[in-house]
Protein backbone atom coordinates (compact mmCIF):
# COMPACT_ATOMS: atom_id res chain seq x y z
CA UNK A 1 0.00 0.00 0.00
CA UNK A 2 1.10 3.35 -0.67
CA UNK A 3 2.45 4.83 2.47
CA UNK A 4 0.63 8.60 2.08
CA UNK A 5 -2.47 6.32 1.42
CA UNK A 6 -1.72 4.13 4.52
CA UNK A 7 -1.19 7.30 6.99
CA UNK A 8 -5.28 8.09 6.76
CA UNK A 9 -5.93 4.79 7.25
CA UNK A 10 -3.52 3.88 10.18
CA UNK A 11 -2.89 6.06 13.21
CA UNK A 12 -2.05 5.40 17.17
CA UNK A 13 -4.71 6.48 19.34
CA UNK A 14 -4.58 7.18 23.55
CA UNK A 15 -1.42 5.63 25.40
CA UNK A 16 1.50 7.47 26.73
CA UNK A 17 3.42 10.23 24.74
CA UNK A 18 6.20 7.59 23.82
CA UNK A 19 3.15 5.42 22.63
CA UNK A 20 3.38 3.00 25.19
CA UNK A 21 0.14 1.00 25.61
CA UNK A 22 -1.54 2.92 22.24
CA UNK A 23 -4.15 1.24 19.97
CA UNK A 24 -3.50 1.11 16.42
CA UNK A 25 -6.83 2.69 15.06
CA UNK A 26 -6.98 0.75 11.14
CA UNK A 27 -10.17 2.73 8.64
CA UNK A 28 -9.97 -0.08 6.01
CA UNK A 29 -8.84 -3.86 5.73
CA UNK A 30 -5.70 -4.91 4.20
CA UNK A 31 -3.09 -3.00 6.01
CA UNK A 32 0.09 -4.34 7.57
CA UNK A 33 2.17 -3.85 10.21
CA UNK A 34 4.60 -1.72 7.28
CA UNK A 35 1.85 -0.07 6.66
CA UNK A 36 1.28 1.17 10.14
CA UNK A 37 5.34 1.42 10.62
CA UNK A 38 5.24 3.66 7.41
CA UNK A 39 2.12 6.11 9.19
CA UNK A 40 4.31 7.27 11.67
CA UNK A 41 7.68 7.63 9.59
CA UNK A 42 9.47 4.26 10.97
CA UNK A 43 10.91 2.19 7.73
CA UNK A 44 11.19 -2.01 8.36
CA UNK A 45 12.51 -4.73 5.91
CA UNK A 46 12.70 -7.93 6.52
CA UNK A 47 15.96 -7.34 8.29
CA UNK A 48 15.87 -3.94 9.97
CA UNK A 49 13.88 -1.44 11.68
CA UNK A 50 14.69 2.27 11.24
CA UNK A 51 12.70 4.82 13.71
CA UNK A 52 11.69 8.15 12.46
CA UNK A 53 14.81 9.63 14.45
CA UNK A 54 17.07 7.07 12.17
CA UNK A 55 18.09 5.21 14.98
CA UNK A 56 17.96 1.27 13.05
CA UNK A 57 17.66 -1.73 15.27
CA UNK A 58 18.87 -4.58 12.49
CA UNK A 59 19.09 -8.44 12.51
CA UNK A 60 22.57 -9.29 12.47
CA UNK A 61 25.17 -11.07 13.79
CA UNK A 62 23.99 -12.77 16.79
CA UNK A 63 20.90 -9.90 16.59
CA UNK A 64 17.37 -11.01 15.73
CA UNK A 65 14.01 -9.09 14.77
CA UNK A 66 10.74 -11.31 15.46
CA UNK A 67 7.42 -9.83 15.23
CA UNK A 68 4.95 -11.49 17.47
CA UNK A 69 1.06 -11.38 17.13
CA UNK A 70 -1.01 -12.29 20.16
CA UNK A 71 2.23 -13.65 21.62
CA UNK A 72 3.66 -16.08 19.12
CA UNK A 73 5.76 -15.40 16.33
CA UNK A 74 4.81 -14.81 12.52
CA UNK A 75 6.51 -15.56 9.90
CA UNK A 76 5.23 -12.92 7.99
CA UNK A 77 7.00 -10.51 10.32
CA UNK A 78 6.38 -7.02 8.70
CA UNK A 79 3.80 -7.91 6.24
CA UNK A 80 1.50 -9.30 8.57
CA UNK A 81 -2.12 -8.51 8.35
CA UNK A 82 -3.53 -5.62 10.99
CA UNK A 83 -6.42 -7.81 12.76
CA UNK A 84 -9.00 -6.12 15.19
CA UNK A 85 -7.87 -6.75 18.80
CA UNK A 86 -4.97 -8.84 18.34
CA UNK A 87 -1.71 -7.50 20.28
CA UNK A 88 1.71 -7.05 18.50
CA UNK A 89 5.00 -7.00 19.99
CA UNK A 90 8.33 -6.22 17.77
CA UNK A 91 10.97 -7.91 19.50
CA UNK A 92 15.47 -7.10 18.64
CA UNK A 93 17.21 -9.41 20.59
CA UNK A 94 20.82 -10.63 21.05
CA UNK A 95 22.23 -7.55 20.26
CA UNK A 96 25.70 -6.18 21.21
CA UNK A 97 25.95 -3.10 23.50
Amino acid sequence: MNAQLAVRHVHLEEGAEDATGATIHIHEEGLTLQDFFASIGWEVGSGAITTDEGETHAAEGNATITVRVDGEPVAAGFAVPLEPFASYVVEHEGADG
